[in-house]
């Protein structure tokens, strides 16, 4: 029996199509899995500080990421101690320059800090500028500016042990910073401006000192 040419083509072509569909679906299913590890795995790898979100989010059409109850633990030199806890932490970026690059291109942030621990250790190092630092040699906001930014804090400690000193205290804030469309020099101004009009004058310091890379 003869085997018709254009039917055997017709069935070779709709198993391959079959077949890639499978594929893609079978790697949209395994980045999404897989992403919020890597994604957080990177940023301990670059600060050192220890991201452990609860439950995470990513589409990888539009790059939206979603983190909710992330514990943020610090370095050995800084005791090993919670850095931070956020509640929720709501990111755009752009997922080609993350798997091609391997940096973390934040169009949009939407971040709740429910509390902040600021140590300067008997070394005169400040945690909180060598995370800001640390970020800012493995993130950055696209040329035009980043679309949205908001991020709130609840509450901080400050603690200070140098040698021969020890200061700490702890305060709760209602601090909600929100821009859009601004670069990154702008925003760190703006961001440092209204930290320092909140009375955390010593975070914004951070930001200022700790993202000169950006």
């Amino acid at each position: 029996m003869r085997r018709d040419p254009v039917g055997f083509l017709v069935s070779v072509l709709a198993t391959l199509s079959v077949f890639f569909a499978a594929a893609a679906l079978f790697v949209f299913f395994a980045f999404g899995v897989y992403f919020p590890s890597f994604f957080c795995g990177r940023i301990t790898e670059s600060t050192g500080f220890s991201v452990n979100p609860q439950d995470s989010f990513i589409n990888i059409y539009t790059g939206e990421c979603s983190f909710k109850n992330i514990v943020v633990d610090n370095p050995s030199e800084f005791g090993n101690a919670n850095f931070a806890k956020v509640s929720d932490l709501n990111l755009k970026i752009s997922i080609p320059d993350f798997i091609f690059r391997g940096v973390i291109n934040i169009r949009s942030i939407d971040c709740n800090i429910e509390r902040l621990s600021c140590i300067i250790n008997i070394e005169n190092e400040y945690n909180l500028k060598v995370f800001v630092d640390a970020m800012s040699r493995c993130t950055e906001v696209p040329s035009g500016g980043i679309q949205q930014v908001r991020v709130r804090i609840g509450s901080y400690d400050y603690k200070n042990i140098t040698e021969g000193d020890s200061v700490q205290w702890s305060r709760k804030m209602s601090f909600d910073f929100a821009r859009s469309g601004v670069d990154s020099r702008q925003l760190f101004k703006d961001f440092s401006e209204a930290l320092d009009a909140a009375g955390a004058s010593f975070i914004s310091k951070a930001f200022i000192e700790g993202g000169e890379n950006l």
